[in-house]
């Protein structure tokens, strides 16, 4: 996969659009993932895996690589390249550290990993949100400041050197492997003890529209925090947030404050990194996340890394303000349109592709047609590729599930020129529209779940063919008068029993 004028293209030109599954396994250094797991995400039409590693377990002790976790990485890469499934690496971090847990107090200097030092703060967390820890855990704002502050580990190396050190071996170990495609140098990186004073403007911005617009005053900065770390007090927020412009000018009061932070922290760090893959492979993308408030729509500042070079691409994430809450109902698709455009922007400035590395996080007892819906047309209308958040060993993707739709759907594998438009339906049509390449020589194809195919405009060949649904190749037979192809899908969208 490569970086092409803002565009992911394969070796042979045909412009693609990737789409797949997180598999990410944060608990324990023994990965879970068998061959059918990745037959599976190939069966309901991915054509890309985002694959997790932890950091404290490929670099165990300073300057030790763990072997044995590289090779049950290289075989998961194995299972993906027999499953037909590119594979970027993603560097993956929730809270820092895996030994704290969401609420508890389990972070001091005695039982962390040795990248994480905490400098014995407690790990507390009051919020209703896991990732509210972000914001007021003292163990995991410790834990970050002293990364970007290059914190010397136990061996007198900076920990930023050590990171570098990990993602350089982990690159030399496996830049061979046909299905590796890039690497995603950190999952969701936290400004640390600055996205206090962040959160500090947007929530004092949060507590005027308040005032100006349900005439509820909030005496205090306090105040206004544990309203927003009270899950049903937080509720009356997301639902003040639905409008549009003034989420927007909620959200943006942060950041002049996160985009320097960006600057002087989140950009030397990528360049660091970058160099060190640049080392020992010069060839796979280099891809990279905003900071975990820009995910929000603020948007970001980060120049490209310089050290990657032309193959780079911006990879954020997509999710709501409600993921992770109760207050499912409150979920607005005029907010994540915002939010993708913000990304969008972002990739355009840079000079790079879009892919967005997470989206859904739809679990039991959350996500709907809806939610789905919002997603699958967001990302057909800017083709955009993208990879859910997640695929589980231990409970995998339902085809049940009110949100498959969103996940199981039509896609594009790779066409034969330059895609201009893609859009499908709940009533089961799928329509494509590229400018057809004539020094491209592979065929175009795509994935199309379900049954009862019948088409318009080219004549399909089935390539792989499994109960969910089945990938084609297309042989064009119809053009509009601009020269560009057009084909229109049929099919019966229905999962098996």
């Amino acid at each position: 996969m490569l970086a092409v004028n803002g565009i992911f293209r394969d070796q042979h030109g045909r412009h693609l659009i990737p789409h797949g599954l997180n598999m990410v396994h944060k608990t324990s250094a023994e990965l879970p993932w068998r061959k059918e797991d990745f037959a599976f995400a190939r069966r309901i039409g991915s054509t890309l895996v985002r694959l997790g590693v932890i950091w404290a377990y490929l670099e165990p002790e300073p300057g030790k690589i763990d072997e044995e976790y590289v090779a049950q990485l290289r075989q998961c890469l194995d299972w993906a390249h027999q499953s037909q499934l590119s594979v970027y690496l993603d560097m993956h971090q929730d809270c820092y550290s895996y030994r704290v847990d969401d609420y508890g107090a389990k972070a001091n200097s005695d039982a962390l990993e040795w990248q994480a030092i905490a400098d014995g703060l407690p790990h507390e967390n009051p919020g209703s949100v896991w990732s509210d820890a972000y914001l007021q855990s003292p163990a995991v704002k410790r834990m970050f400041d002293n990364l970007w502050a290059n914190r010397e580990a136990s061996d007198n190396m900076g920990l930023q050197d050590h990171y570098a050190f990990a993602w350089r071996e982990l690159a030399g170990r496996l830049v061979d492997h046909p299905a590796l495609v890039g690497y995603d140098l950190m999952n969701e990186p936290s400004p640390g003890s600055v996205g206090e004073t962040v959160m500090a403007r947007i929530l004092l911005r949060g507590a005027i529209a308040l005032f100006l617009n349900r005439g509820r005053l909030v005496h205090s900065l306090d105040e206004i925090t544990n309203l927003w770390m009270d899950a049903d007090e937080r509720s009356i927020l997301t639902d003040l947030l639905s409008n549009p412009s003034r989420f927007r000018r909620v959200i943006r009061a942060g950041r002049h404050r996160l985009h320097r932070a960006e600057k002087t922290m989140l950009a030397p760090f990528y360049e660091k990194v970058a160099g060190a893959i640049r080392d020992v492979d010069s060839a796979r993308l280099i891809m990279t996340e905003p900071l975990t408030s820009e995910f929000m729509g603020m948007g970001s500042s980060l120049p490209r890394p310089k050290a990657a070079g032309r193959q780079s691409a911006w990879v954020p994430h997509v999710y709501d303000i409600v993921v992770d809450t109760d207050n499912e109902a409150s979920f607005s698709g005029v907010r994540i349109a915002g939010i993708v455009s913000d990304h969008l922007r972002d990739a355009a400035r840079r000079g790079e592709p879009c892919l967005i590395g997470e989206w859904g996080a739809f679990r039991i007892g959350f996500g709907n047609n809806r939610m789905a819906e919002t997603h699958r047309e967001l990302f057909e209308k800017n083709l955009l590729g993208d990879s859910y958040w997640c695929y589980e060993h231990d409970a995998p993707i339902s085809l049940k599930s009110p949100y498959i739709r969103g996940l199981h759907r039509p896609v594009i594998g790779a066409a034969a020129g330059t895609v201009v438009r893609t859009s499908s339906s709940q009533a089961g049509v799928f329509n494509i529209e590229w400018e057809q390449d004539p020094c491209v020589t592979e065929p175009t194809v795509i994935y199309i779940p379900g049954g009862e195919i019948s088409s318009e405009g080219a004549e399909l060949e089935a390539t792989e063919v499994y109960p969910e649904g089945a990938f084609y190749r297309l042989q064009a037979s119809a053009s509009r008068p601009d020269e560009r192809q057009h084909v229109s899908v049929s099919f019966a969208h229905t999962a098996p029993a």
